[in-house]
């Protein structure tokens, strides 16, 4: 079958394809001032892999990726990527960790959030998995949702929505708690 690739145009109308990604990958992209990046997981091995470009035009494959990237967005002239703790240690609360890069291709750990778990209907529990991670000026918004098995059916699909300054300490928004729907 056809492979998801990312494509570049100079006017909008002619298309070059410049990167193949694969069908096999889960994946986020970020667009910034100072280029873009592209960070995921290819399902088939669960193997973390991030690519970088200055121009969408040459892409360069990092060294360190972040971690099941569920998200990436830029951060000034840096970027920020966020994931699910892959250790998922049982009996402990799960966190989304947060990672950051100066160029999209060397990444480190700079934090996390936790993930809670919330009972959704007797002894049946759901923990939240991140899902978007977003930039809005000096801000960075992160979402998630009940973990699949939970928010399949209608049952209930709201996370938390969380805003951070520095990508390290996040606060939750103040919008509704989750409630059955």
């Amino acid at each position: 079958g056809p492979t998801v690739a990312l494509w570049w145009s100079g006017n909008g109308r002619a298309w070059t394809r410049v990167h193949d990604i694969g069908n096999e990958a889960a994946w986020s992209i970020g667009a910034g001032e100072e280029g873009f990046v592209v960070a995921g997981t290819r399902t088939t091995q669960s193997v973390p892999w991030a690519i970088a470009s200055a121009d969408g035009r040459e892409w360069f494959e990092a060294v360190t990726p972040p971690g099941a990237a569920a998200g990436v967005a830029p951060r000034g002239g840096d970027w920020v990527a966020m994931s699910r703790d892959p250790a998922g240690v049982p009996g402990l609360p799960s966190v989304a960790e947060v990672w950051s890069s100066a160029n999209g291709l060397d990444w480190n750990v700079t934090g996390d959030f936790p993930l809670p778990s919330i009972e959704v209907s007797e002894g049946t529990n759901c923990t939240e998995i991140p899902v978007a991670l977003y930039s809005a000026g000096p801000w960075l918004v992160a979402s998630t949702m009940l973990s699949f098995g939970c928010s399949e059916g209608g049952v209930q699909t709201q996370g938390a929505q969380l805003i951070s300054v520095d990508g390290v300490t996040w606060s939750p928004l103040p919008f509704a708690p989750i409630s059955d729907q």
